[in-house]
């Protein structure tokens, strides 16, 4: 498959201090998600050369920025291809974050009944189908029959968040105005967060987020998936950038899975810089 990477943008807010490789949603699409983290490996290896620097032997940090299941073709094999990603040296530090489709199987493991009848309408029968489990106590059995124990582990050890220097990395977004530490403190997959305050979980969250104009808390830039970029600047009325996903305000965007034509997007991080790095969903 053919991986896209932009030129390098400008933005000396970005202060990551070392070389950052965000991917957003895959939505169950292996091939795309492999093909994406190939061609973000092979940029790991070299020095870097933008327009205005080169840095050699910068540390690198993978994040993994939520929903690798559900609607489409393999979300067992997005787990896998994930798992080998984050078990693997190509990079020098990893990190996977939880989707709201993430939460929906986790907190279905958990044994949260309400949780999983929500999934049943978002994506749970493509997954039982995919790991032939017939019943929500079947799920995690199943899967780990299916793709094995270790890359199971790896997907259960996500993290609901990750700060790297001055950037915030989180599936959807924060609500504005909140102290971080009370945006995080309730546990990631509680038994409540699908009856009260959905628009306002790390999880979920859109409009108050996405019309948020001005710097988060302590000058932070969000870097998040959850809502698709082309959503987002018909929404407010915007000209698309090319490439489309562009720092907006405080915040970077990186879902392209309901894009036109649909894509798991990325990003190259360091200070002062990045690019954007794109790849097409196979059918």
């Amino acid at each position: 498959m053919t991986v896209t990477i932009s030129d390098w943008l400008f933005d000396e807010r970005l202060k990551p201090g070392c070389r950052v490789f965000a991917v957003g949603d895959v939505h169950g699409h292996p091939v795309a998600l492999e093909a994406i983290l190939t061609a973000m490996a092979a940029a790991a290896k070299t020095p870097v050369q933008s327009a205005r620097k080169t840095r050699k032997g910068q540390d690198t940090h993978l994040v993994l920025l939520g929903d690798l299941i559900d609607r489409g073709p393999d979300s067992p094999g997005a787990i896998a291809t994930a798992a080998k990603w984050l078990c693997g040296d190509a990079f020098a530090e990893k990190t996977m974050l939880i989707g709201n489709h993430d939460l929906f199987y986790f907190s279905a493991v958990a044994g949260h009944r309400r949780a999983f009848r929500s999934w049943s309408i978002n994506g749970a029968k493509d997954f039982l189908e995919a790991v032939g489990a017939s019943a929500p106590d079947d799920v995690r059995g199943c899967l780990i029959n299916k793709i094995g124990a270790k890359a199971v582990a790896a997907y259960e050890a996500a993290e609901s968040y990750i700060e790297i220097g001055n950037l915030l990395f989180v599936h959807a977004g924060i609500p504005p105005g909140l102290p971080l530490e009370n945006i995080f403190a309730d546990h990631k997959w509680r038994d409540n967060w699908t009856e009260n305050g959905d628009d306002w979980h790390w999880a979920w969250i859109r409009i108050p987020f996405l019309e948020h104009e001005g710097p988060f808390e302590g000058n932070r830039i969000v870097v998040h998936g959850h809502t698709s970029e082309e959503l987002v600047m018909r929404y407010k009325g915007r000209e698309f950038p090319d490439p489309l996903h562009q720092i907006d305000g405080w915040r970077l965007g990186l879902d392209g899975t309901r894009g036109d034509p649909p894509k798991i997007a990325g990003a190259e991080i360091q200070d002062g810089e990045y690019r954007i790095f794109t790849v097409p969903l196979e059918a």
